[in-house]
């Protein structure tokens, strides 16, 4: 969306509905959510949620440990991501 209103830290509107969703998934599940959660949520491609995600880590919106599974949260919720309860996990096929 060209030319939309800016909010704190520069961020676009889509990109604050986000960082909120993140951070209200995180401080709900005590876990970040997957791309998965966040296209369904936003009823977008999990590409589409990859960008999304890439350039909210590059500003500083967001974090994530590297190779941890639902580690993406606000910068201010300090900590590693617990392990989501085993019912919750979805395999994807691969092997384990």
């Amino acid at each position: 969306m060209a030319g939309v209103k800016q909010t704190v830290a520069n961020l676009t509107v889509r990109q604050k509905e986000y960082v909120d969703f993140v951070g209200k998934f995180w401080s709900k599940k005590g876990y970040g959510p997957s791309e998965t959660d966040i296209a369904q949520r936003f009823l977008v491609s999990q590409s589409a949620v990859h960008s999304m995600i890439v350039r909210l880590c590059e500003r500083g919106a967001l974090i994530r440990d590297e190779g941890i599974n639902r580690s993406l949260r606000q910068p201010h919720h300090s900590g590693k991501a617990t392990r989501p309860p085993p019912g919750s996990w979805v395999f994807t096929g691969h092997s384990l």
